[in-house]
């Protein structure tokens, strides 16, 4: 039985054009391209000088080059934590299918092994035309999926990194690194490891290659990077403990001075890539500044909590501007059609909850495909109802949240933009009682469908 896109209220019907299989598949017509998605820690789009949002930047040549070499977007959800954002990447499906709505822990619930992940929907879809793999922070597994081979159990050929966030005695600088499910002491620091892997895993692949690249940084722990990866000056700047932002800053500048120096070291090879940067979640309620509140930033699902990063750069990819409404869950559909894997044929029975960027990526002026967006913060994982939740809907102009911690919200994005004016504290007008009503309904439509 082929699986069915979601085509109820919550997702608007596919546009004209929209690549389904490998003869639509708009950077497909030679040969299969190269995918590398690249996912940034704790970054909102206040947080990059592309958006042009807030103040007190680092900066990020290289991250500002791939937005304006391809389709930037400004409305990406993901989720408000890592590792549901990262189980939605890796399955385009939503925490409520998965059972992961909230971090993975030590123990527990995990991603389960029967979700079909990015590497398994390729080798299936493509008769294993593509060597894969995932370097740097998992954040999925724990003993009960396979600890430390976790991230290999669940489809990728190739794993180098860590399963979780660096815990002492683990830190950017010395840490355990874990080779597919070995796990061996490593005096190098972390940004540039992750990157001289992804080097060398590449420089021994012999045909189309995936590649997921995770970066811990700008994560805690923060720190001090190595000189020659920062401009920042941390001359003067107060101790971590007053204030991490100047040291999130400088390790953010090292992603990007090792993105830069990936791109260099691949040469042609990146220029021919699908290349894919997003986001996990939003700014860290340390770190955040103008114009979010520490309040409202990573953990919530406020817009500096869920708002993040999404650029495409590659082969068919327009430049441009995108304002979609888009999410993190479309990144699993738009892989599928850059290889160009027929979803419905390879993923029969499974519920999909992404669309694919691709009508976006060929006309950035594409009106959004979505009619709402979703995403959900909820506890403990499981596929159990949630004991707590903060879920939350959208359309263009109205946002609605229903959380079991701060009850009901209804905002304004267009004249609120900062969700600083709940409507739902005073009477509402009629087009907002309408709107209020719409996403109701379409939040209820998503957790039945």
């Amino acid at each position: 039985m082929a699986h069915p896109l979601l085509t109820l209220l919550f997702l608007a019907p596919l546009a004209p054009g929209f690549p389904s299989d490998a003869g639509d598949a708009p950077c497909n017509e030679g040969a299969p391209p190269n995918v590398l998605v690249i996912v940034l820690d704790d970054i909102g789009t206040e947080f990059l000088s592309a958006y042009g949002i807030g103040p007190d930047l680092a900066v990020t040549p290289n991250i500002d080059r791939l937005a304006t070499e391809g389709t930037m977007f400004t409305d990406c959800w993901a989720m408000p934590l890592c590792s549901p954002t990262r189980a939605a990447l890796q399955t385009g499906r939503f925490g409520f299918r998965t059972g992961v709505g909230g971090l993975v822990p030590n123990g527990g619930y995990a991603l389960p092994l029967s979700e079909v992940t990015l590497p398994e929907m390729l080798d299936v879809g493509t008769g294993g035309l593509y060597e894969h793999a995932v370097i740097g922070k998992w954040h999925l597994g724990n003993p009960s999926v396979g600890g430390d081979f976790a991230p290999n159990l669940a489809g990728y050929g190739h794993f180098v990194g860590s399963v979780h966030n660096f815990v002492l005695p683990d830190t950017f600088f010395s840490w355990a690194k874990i080779t597919n499910g070995v796990k061996a002491p490593c005096a190098g620091y972390a940004t540039t490891v992750v990157v001289d892997e992804t080097l060398a895993w590449i420089a021994n692949t012999t045909g189309p290659w995936f590649a997921t690249l995770n970066f811990h940084a700008p994560h805690w722990p923060w720190h001090t990077p190595p000189e020659n990866l920062y401009t920042t000056s941390l001359l003067h700047a107060p101790p971590i403990s007053v204030s991490p932002r100047p040291y999130a800053k400088a390790m953010l500048e090292a992603v990007d001075a090792e993105i830069g120096r990936l791109r260099q070291g691949l040469g042609p090879v990146f220029d021919d890539a699908l290349v894919i940067l997003v986001g996990d979640n939003g700014t860290d309620n340390l770190v955040v500044t103008a114009p979010y509140s520490a309040a409202k930033a990573k953990g919530s699902v406020f817009e500096g909590g869920i708002r993040v990063p999404l650029m495409v750069r590659g082969p068919g990819v327009a430049t441009g501007v995108s304002a979609g409404l888009v999410s993190v869950v479309d990144i699993f559909p738009t892989v599928a059609d850059a290889a160009g894997v027929d979803l419905e044929a390879c993923m029969g029975g499974v519920t999909l909850d992404g669309l694919s960027l691709w009508p976006y990526l060929q006309d950035p002026a594409e009106p959004s495909l979505r009619k709402y967006l979703f995403t959900e913060l909820t506890w403990p994982n499981g596929l159990l109802p949630p004991l707590s939740y903060e879920r939350t809907v959208r359309e263009k102009r109205y946002k609605y949240i229903k959380s079991t911690t701060i009850g009901e919200h209804l905002y304004d994005l267009q004249l609120d933009p900062l969700e600083n004016q709940n409507l739902l504290d005073g009477p509402l007008n009629p087009e907002q009682k309408r709107a209020l009503r719409r996403l109701r309904n379409a939040l209820t439509d998503v957790l039945a469908s």
